[in-house]
């Protein structure tokens, strides 16, 4: 310990001395731990971090598989019923409705919102684990048909009712009718989703449940707990027997359904998030072997201007291993406050992240620094800076004393291992840069192309509106009554140009319409299908958002006439799929869940061009349209300026036409279309970050080597000027020593970049893995920065004085 304390003493007055070395290897040292620590406390937020339920990895969400489209779907009550009697590898189950579509309206005196709501079935609480917060769960006799108990989110609590503890036990007015609030839940607590904001118990002893025609119903979504020798693997094999011999039983409803069992982690992630986050990274973790390789090629530099001082020890009697620690111990000092300030950048970083990923990443609000991103600061902090002063400290520990005492000063060159392990190094830390900004340029020529697709619609100046009426609104007149009066008070609003409304901008349920075409023999349920989706339309929608007609006509107000012929308008997509090579005008299909011979057929009159209505990086599936109005309708509205400005004008008017209805969503679409790449923009943004950084370190490596290269070199270059070399030639000499490191780095970097090209395919849209204009971009981009960072010390051993060089030494 005393030799220890000793060593740790002279490092410190080394880094003293030498304050310039100590503050260029901890800031490139903390560079790279605080990236590493940032994105690191956003994988163990969203990915690393277990679910706030109780064993989270022991719960499974089961969905109804349709297997003509290899979809998930909701299921009906009476699968799920038999799904838990039949199953032996869950020790129970729980299912609640399915949450696109469950809203509910919580008023106080005039003031009314709409908000998502989770409608869940007995045991969905205690299947999970989760007590409420403050106050307490459903009691089996309040799964009745009136609701009369609801609990509220964490997030309601606090902005509605102002953290009150006085909140349970308060009658407020849900749906028009007064609830009680019996509980509050913790703010981690977010199924179905994370928007939903109070919760109310789920009746099954409906007709609409119970009913035997009522199997083939989508509504539920079940989770349940794994029997404690289950895994799930087993309970997946068990719950495809079930549906197999349910198929079995009941050919009329269940011939095309199965059953998807996947971890509950996977449904609130999602693969794609969980594939970028490691992708990520992976990267960062070039980041911090290229600062790594900087620091190391610094404390190399260093070395060789101390090979006198520990040859002297060594001829003193210091041993091997006593000059090693004493080198370590100097780096230890620059990992201890490069873990210090790589804190403050991971702090900010992880701040940073957590705005930036809002709406791109779940759970982003946790991300933090927690003990075990400080500890993992730490350790790689350690890590990378006794792994960088390894190598100069056994290179010390190896000189000669004989040789380095006999040497004319403390300038020299080193050996010639000692330069090629500092151009190793250069090589290293390109070849990784390349790999990085290779990735950058793909995901960005990817997310241009994402940008730049054919919408199939005008999404500027655009405002849209997501209503969804309360249960008062309770049959088609009033419904229709709602949307007309809205759609002239916002018509008849200064900078309004048109304005419909159409049942789902976006796709969010799943599309899983079967069609009878006539003429043609209808599809067995077996048989794959497409996937199809239908949505009633208010005109003036397509004008509100300039969809281009290829053929035919659009739907009009007469369409929506009692006793008008029944007719539709689809997209391109469907054309070509059920009437390739054909004329689809005129051609009559019956579509539903199913299709039967009740069901009035309905006439083409119209084809549209394919709209991107699920994501902007997902092609157009099959839909249609038809007039009409449904009590949720998300309202556009085009207007001549922009359409933020308009904002307050249609909430009063909407609020003046009902306050119990006011809308739960209002954005502009080009806002809503953002959404939608949000995980895309977010990875490809932070990929392209790294890569510049990547970039940044390794050309300041390369300047220092050909820096130091050329100031080792001064006698040298003396010599060779005086003897007649030009400046042209010397430039060109000192420029190809960096030049041929960058020019190996390139290619290694190439290489690893095709090696890794297959990981990366998952994550581009319309753009090779191989991209040869991304490739040649980034291989000029780096030569070319290369070149620039030379030239400075090329410029100067060009101009060095042939008498003054010559006295070098």
């Amino acid at each position: 310990m005393g030799a220890f304390s000793r060593d740790f003493h002279y490092g410190f007055r080394f880094l003293l001395k030498n304050r310039g070395f100590a503050v260029v290897a901890v800031l490139t040292l903390a560079l790279g731990v605080g990236a590493n620590a940032a994105i690191f406390s956003v994988l163990r937020a969203v990915v690393l971090r277990d679910l706030a339920y109780a064993e989270p990895d022991r719960i499974a969400v089961m969905w109804t598989k349709n297997i003509r489209q290899n979809l998930p779907d909701g299921s009906s009550y009476l699968n799920f019923r038999d799904w838990k009697e039949r199953s032996k590898q869950f020790s129970d189950m729980a299912a609640y409705i399915r949450p696109e579509f469950t809203r509910g309206t919580l008023a106080e005196g005039t003031d009314a919102v709409r908000i998502h709501v989770g409608i869940v079935g007995p045991g969905f609480f205690e299947l999970l684990g989760t007590p409420p917060l403050f106050g307490r769960a459903f009691k089996a006799d309040e799964f009745g048909q009136n609701v009369t108990s609801v609990l509220i989110s964490h997030s309601l609590w606090r902005q509605r009712f102002g953290e009150d503890p006085n909140t349970i036990g308060k009658t407020v007015l849900f749906n028009n009718s007064k609830v009680e609030i019996i509980g509050i839940m913790p703010p981690e607590f977010q199924l179905p989703t994370p928007e939903v904001q109070i919760w109310q118990p789920l009746w099954f002893g409906s007709p609409n449940w119970t009913d035997e025609r009522s199997r083939s119903a989508d509504g539920l979504i079940v989770l349940g707990r794994l029997s404690p020798a289950a895994t799930i693997e087993s309970a997946r094999a068990e719950m495809d027997a079930i549906a197999a011999r349910l198929r079995e039983q009941y050919p009329q409803s269940n011939a095309a359904f199965g059953v998807m069992t996947d971890p509950l982690m996977e449904k609130v992630i999602g693969p794609a998030t969980e594939r970028s986050l490691w992708l990520l990274f992976g990267s960062v973790g070039f980041v911090l072997l290229i600062a790594c390789a900087n620091v190391a090629n610094l404390a190399l530099a260093r070395a060789a201007g101390r090979r006198n001082e520990f040859s002297l020890r060594t001829a003193l009697g210091a041993s091997k291993t006593r000059l090693v620690f004493q080198a370590l111990s100097e780096n230890l000092l620059i990992a201890i406050l490069a873990a210090i300030v790589g804190v403050l950048f991971a702090w900010l970083g992880a701040a940073a992240l957590r705005n930036w990923s809002a709406g791109a990443l779940p759970r982003a609000e946790t991300i933090q620094l927690d003990i075990n991103v400080l500890f993992f600061t730490l350790v790689a902090s350690l890590g990378c800076a006794l792994i960088a002063g390894l190598l100069p400290a056994l290179q010390l520990s190896a000189s000669r004393p004989g040789e380095a005492l006999r040497e004319a000063g403390p300038r020299t060159s080193g050996s010639r291992s000692s330069r090629l392990l500092h151009q190793g190094l250069v090589v290293a830390e390109i070849g990784l840069a390349v790999i990085l900004l290779s990735g950058a340029g793909l995901l960005i020529r990817s997310f241009q192309r994402v940008q730049a697709a054919n919408r199939g619609f005008d999404s500027s100046n655009v405002l849209l509106l997501q209503v969804d009426l309360p249960p008062t609104y309770n049959n088609r007149p009033k419904v229709a009554a709602f949307y007309t009066d809205a759609l002239q008070r916002i018509r008849s609003l200064p900078g309004v140009v048109a304005a419909g409304a159409v049942s789902d901008f976006f796709i969010h349920r799943q599309p899983d319409y079967r069609i009878a075409l006539e003429g043609q023999s209808p599809a067995r349920p077996e048989d794959p299908a497409p996937p199809l989706t239908e949505d009633q339309v208010v005109p003036g929608y397509f004008e509100a958002m300039r969809i281009p007609l290829l053929r035919g006509r659009l739907l009009q107000d007469s369409d929506l006439a009692e006793g008008a012929p029944p007719v539709i308008v689809i997209n391109e997509e469907m054309a070509r799929r059920f009437w390739p090579g054909q004329d689809p005008l005129g051609k009559r299909l019956k579509y539903g869940l199913d299709p039967g011979a009740n069901m009035p057929w309905k006439t083409v009159v119209g084809v549209v061009s394919d709209m991107r209505r699920q994501k902007l990086d997902e092609a157009a599936i099959p839909y249609m349209f038809q007039p009409g109005f449904n009590p949720q309708m998300d309202i556009a509205v085009r207007t001549s300026t922009d359409p933020e400005l308009l904002l307050g004008a249609v909430r009063t008017e909407m609020r003046a036409l009902d306050p119990a209805a006011p809308p739960y969503g209002v954005m502009t679409v080009e806002h809503r279309l953002a959404q939608t790449v949000a995980l895309r923009r977010l990875r490809t943004m932070l990929l392209a970050t790294l890569a510049g950084v990547a970039l940044v370190l390794s050309v300041i490596g390369a300047y220092g080597v050909i820096h130091r290269s050329a100031v080792a070199r001064t006698q040298e270059i003396g010599i060779r000027m005086a003897l007649g070399a030009n400046r042209p030639a010397i430039l060109s000499m000192v420029l190809k020593g960096g030049l041929i490191p960058a020019g190996i780095g390139l290619a290694l970097g190439l290489f690893g970049s095709f090696a890794l090209s297959r990981t990366l395919s998952t994550f581009l849209y319309e753009t090779s893995a191989v991209d040869p204009i991304t490739y040649v971009a980034v291989s000029f981009l780096l030569i070319a920065v290369t070149v620039i960072a030379c030239l400075a010390p090329a410029r100067r051993a060009s101009r060095v004085d042939p008498i003054s060089a010559l006295r070098h030494e």
